[in-house]
């Protein structure tokens, strides 16, 4: 689930008879070729990164924009297959001051309905990034 596919190619380069004459630096050429962009994203993985994408965008709307870098930066390594989102998002979940306790704000408002839609993100997030974790510790994200 996590790991993004690669194909080494041998490329041969000079002729059999340069062999016997040690020329072995010309003879292969190595050439990685990454397909990690091209392949979709598991789908709990593909659903996290969307209800990430939608805790930026409420959370950018109401202005508290170091929170919403936070997230969009796990959202971003989560997207690209890179597990260090999952760890860095379950760290913004402990303690005070953590994301379990932002409340939007528009002036002096909390807007309830705003409130309630990011509540219920975090949320999902939270239970979505726990279950990864869990794959991931018993070996099944690779």
């Amino acid at each position: 689930m996590w790991g993004r596919a690669a194909l080494l190619k041998l490329r041969w380069l000079g002729t059999p008879e340069a062999v016997g004459q040690g020329a072995f630096a010309p003879l292969l050429s190595f050439q990685l070729i990454r397909y990690g962009s091209e392949m979709a994203l598991h789908t709990d993985v593909a659903r996290l990164a969307q209800t990430l994408e939608a805790m930026t965008i409420l959370l950018k709307l109401h202005g508290d924009n170091g929170w919403a870098e936070q997230i969009e930066r796990c959202r971003s390594s989560i997207a690209q297959s890179d597990y260090h989102g999952v760890d860095r998002l379950l760290c913004l979940y402990g303690g005070m001051g953590s994301v379990n306790d932002v409340i939007l704000q528009s002036g002096d408002v909390a807007p309830a309905e705003d409130n309630e839609r990011f509540d219920a993100l975090r949320t999902d997030a939270w239970k979505k990034t726990n279950a990864l974790a869990r794959d991931g510790a018993r070996g099944n994200g690779n």
